[in-house]
């Protein structure tokens, strides 16, 4: 370099002019879309025009647009798939090994037959004059032993009883006892001669 009036001790200046000037480029489809974030801006946003540049980058649109084609094809393989796997061609059913079906019907089930609880059993008192005698139940011919007079005993009322009261020396007297309508029964035994 030569010596120059502007540079008196002989080093180099360099004029600043500035970045480099890009050469003019044609505008595209998604230029357009790049000028929607300075016009939000322009109507009243207060974010940074620069922020909301960078935000609708080429590459996010891109992604944008991928996930709306993505979820459309879903949408519709699921909208119109049916889910009807009820359905059974001809074909499918003759090869189809399945068991028919036996439905039984469940017969009606009888009333329980309800048997009357027994009737609680009803106290018998059997008295003697002179007491001390021998009281036995005679059913169908035989006898059961009961005990000996002034005696309490647990009868059924549902049924009619033959009381033998018995004493030695005494005449032996039976009695026929219905504990429906009698608890009590005194006898008197006379002696024998």
């Amino acid at each position: 370099m030569q010596k120059s009036w502007l540079d008196p001790d002989d080093s180099q200046t360099e004029i600043y002019l500035g970045p480099p000037v890009a050469p003019p480029r044609r505008p595209t489809p998604i230029d357009d879309l790049m000028e929607i974030p300075s016009l939000v801006y322009a109507i009243g946003s207060t974010q940074h025009p620069q922020v909301e540049e960078r935000l609708l980058t080429p590459v996010t649109l891109a992604l944008a647009a991928l996930c709306v084609v993505v979820g459309v094809t879903l949408g519709s393989v699921i909208g119109f798939s049916g889910h009807s796997n009820t359905t059974v061609t001809p074909a499918v059913a003759a090869h189809a090994s399945v068991a028919p079906v036996v439905v039984t019907p469940i017969a009606p089930q009888p009333a329980p037959i309800v048997t009357p609880a027994p009737p609680l059993p009803t106290t018998l008192r059997v008295e003697s004059t002179p007491p001390g005698a021998t009281v036995m139940f005679v059913v169908d011919g035989s006898t059961t032993l009961v005990g000996t007079t002034p005696v309490d005993t647990n009868v059924d009322p549902a049924r009619a009883y033959d009381v033998l009261v018995t004493l030695p020396n005494h005449t032996s007297r039976i009695e026929h006892v219905d504990p429906r309508s009698s608890h009590h029964l005194v006898l008197t035994l006379e002696p024998t001669r």
